[in-house]
């Protein structure tokens, strides 16, 4: 197939973006750098006695995703056993064995999730540059020898006609792996190429696609050393992951403090080791941070930064007046935070003798306005002669155009910080709504939901643009999973968590012989191990409350458990409440917890079952200011029993969104319906 250059050049920035941006989400799934990059790009027409892989290695793992909507196709992630051990080696706790069942199971659905983000990066900008409506489906894991790797590809492909191959370079912890990235897709994507080429105001868009992606620095510039960075955050996690950050950008962390009062009973040792301190605002204690760097600065003058979660106005307005370098917002993405260091090593350690320069210079301003003061004493009481007062009304004159001049150059100087300012704030809008697009791929939707229970809906409205709730469900031969999961907090932190729940949860019901009760232990032991929990050094107690349902198709039998949660039973018309467990998932304040409940119902035709989080019944009315409240919740469930379950979401929606007016939601909101024995 003959491609001219420029659409080969289309097509390859497209999916380096792609894989940029998968970069970026994987960092905030590992909690550290991942650098992703492609070569060897080559697109081809796919033939009968065409290889589709090159990959070497007697145990070849395959991970496949189908590509649906307005342009088909299907995309295969292929790595040998070398590089699926090296990569699971990095991300898997040390705790688990190689040669384990537990281990293998948790990498599957690791890998699995590693090519939904990846893959969903790439559907994302094709889908965003060609304007067409496609997605990918639920990825599938499959293992072969060397032997049967090209001919399994070979009957994945159909009626494809363009391949589309490249390696991905993946590094992680100083570990680089580079598996293949094959794309079989129809006629149509060379087609969208080269509409989009031809179509009229492109340009622009084509110059930024061919200047968009650079190759990350892996270091410090060479003319460079490292910056020694002191930190302070109240939150030991928090610390801990920013300090991995810090360390992963080439530069050195001498020190951390947990709370003001630690920072200011060591400034001496700070101001010796510190070329840069970063400072979190809200610090919990006597002192908050913007005290912490105005007692210091009475003291010393090594520059800082600010980092906060809470963009307030007000907060800005005071923090400014400490005279902060710059200000960083939580989360902080790696590649804005190497950038922000660079450009404070520049501008700060090579600027520095033209600063005493500076200074100096000051001094001598300052010494000469203090002469002008006294010549003006002078003047009025007539001790001056003519001349003198001649003199100082030049000197007067002179003064007062630099003055103008050193305006002029500082209002230039604010229009470039605003101008600055509203990149940065645009690009953290474009990561959040990234990670939004990530997340709605890996949560249940209502149309997969709807293939397991025709008669269903599912309502899911987060608070922000990502959730720490999500809905959930696994079909897994005879049995149906599904779950409505509301993890501590909402936003992005909340959305973190989420999506390693997701992950978890996943993974233990793969086996269909454990029950929702042991599920939930097991899940229980998980998020505490992986949060560090049982560390006596790391006191964090988030975790998730949940309602999980598992039906068994054939006996038409229904196993719930919950960990806060209910579910709402509806039988002829009446609501049936069966209450979980009064203990959440994760967390060790609970001292005196028991293993979960499992609750076992015989569903009948017509039976329907709620489950939903507490965000729900938490929500205030506009008009009252109380909670809509599981009461008010039942009775409209009953009001509606005769309605099929289309038109109860309807109306259960409209009415709850009445009742909260224009009242702002105070949390991520989630409800699951199902009604069994209907289509």
């Amino acid at each position: 197939m003959n491609l001219s250059q420029i659409e080969f050049d289309v097509a390859r920035e497209v999916i380096n973006i792609g894989l940029a941006k998968a970069a970026d989400a994987l960092s905030m799934f590992v909690g550290e750098q991942v650098i992703l990059r492609g070569f060897d790009l080559s697109i081809e027409q796919i033939s009968a006695d065409l290889p589709i892989s090159k990959k070497e290695g007697r145990e070849i793992t395959i991970l496949t995703t189908e590509l649906r909507g307005e342009m088909k196709g299907v995309c295969f992630f292929i790595l040998n056993k070398k590089e699926r051990h090296k990569f699971l080696k990095q991300t898997l706790p040390d705790t688990i064995s190689p040669e384990s069942d537990e281990y293998y199971a948790m990498g599957k659905a690791f890998l699995l999730e590693l090519d939904n983000i990846i893959s969903a990066s790439v559907v994302t900008q094709l889908s965003n540059l060609l304007k067409l409506n496609i997605h990918g489906y639920v990825p599938e894991h499959k293992v072969v020898g060397k032997e049967n790797l090209n001919p399994y590809l070979n009957e994945k492909i159909g009626l494809f006609s363009h391949l589309l191959y490249f390696r991905v370079s993946m590094t992680l912890r100083k570990s680089e792996v580079s598996p293949e990235f094959i794309w079989c897709l129809d006629e149509k994507y060379l087609q969208s190429i080269v509409r989009f080429i031809e179509q009229p105001g492109n340009d622009r868009i084509m110059h930024r696609l061919q200047s968009s992606v650079k190759p990350r620095p892996q270091e410090a510039d060479h003319y460079q050393s490292p910056l020694n960075i002191v930190l302070v955050d109240d939150s030991v996690v928090a610390l801990e992951m920013f300090k991995k950050l810090v360390v992963s950008t080439g530069h050195e962390v001498v020190a951390t403090y947990p709370s003001g009062d630690d920072f200011i009973a060591d400034l001496d040792n700070v101001n010796r080791m510190a070329d840069l301190i970063i400072m979190d605002i809200n610090l919990k204690g006597s002192i908050n941070g913007i005290q912490a760097m105005s007692l210091y600065r009475e003291k010393f003058e090594t520059p800082f930064m600010y980092i906060t979660a809470h963009n307030h106005l007000d907060i800005f307005k005071i923090a400014k007046r400490t005279l902060p370098w710059a200000f960083l917002s939580k989360p902080v993405q790696i590649n804005f935070l190497r950038n922000q260091l660079e450009l404070f090593q520049y501008n700060y350690k090579a600027g520095r003798r033209k600063d005493d320069a500076q200074a100096e210079q000051l001094k001598r301003l300052e010494a000469e306005n203090a002469s002008l003061r006294k010549k003006n004493e002078l003047l009025e009481i007539g001790m001056e002669e003519l001349s003198s007062t001649n003199q100082h009304l030049i000197s007067a004159t002179f003064r007062e155009r630099e003055m103008k001049e050193e305006l002029a150059n500082l209002l230039k100087l604010l229009e470039e910080t605003k101008s600055t300012l509203e990149v940065q704030n645009s690009k953290i809008k474009e990561s959040i709504q990234y990670s939004y697009n990530i997340q709605q791929a890996l949560n249940t939707n209502s149309a997969h939901f709807k293939t397991m229970f025709p008669s269903s809906f599912i309502y899911y409205q987060p608070k922000d643009v990502v959730s720490g709730d999500f809905p959930w469900s696994l079909q897994m031969e005879e049995y149906h999973y599904f779950a409505a999961v509301d993890c501590t907090g909402h936003g992005v932190p909340g959305a973190m968590l989420a999506i390693m729940s997701n992950v978890i949860l996943k993974y233990l019901c793969t086996d269909v012989t454990h029950s929702t009760d042991q599920i939930l232990n097991d899940l229980h032991a998980h998020i505490v191990h992986n949060l560090k929990q049982e560390s006596e050094d790391i006191r964090i107690n988030d975790g998730l409350d949940i309602a999980l349902c598992r039906l068994n198709t054939k006996t038409h039998h229904l196993q719930f458990s919950g960990a806060h949660l209910p579910l709402f039973l509806q039988r002829e018309g009446k609501i049936e409440i069966i209450r979980g467990d009064k203990m959440p998932i994760g967390g060790t304040q609970y001292k005196n917890r028991t293993s979960f409940t499992a609750h076992d119902i015989d569903l009948e035709a017509g039976d329907r079952v709620f489950i939903f989080s507490d965000g729900l019944l938490d929500q205030f009315g506009e008009e009252s200011n109380r909670k809509f409240g599981r009461k008010r919740t039942i009775e409209k469930l009953e009001q509606y029993a005769g309605e099929s379950m289309g038109v109860v979401e309807q109306k259960f929606i409209a009415d709850w969104s009445a009742w909260k007016g224009d009242s702002k939601q105070i949390d991520d909101v989630l409800l699951i319906g199902v009604e069994y024995g209907k289509a």
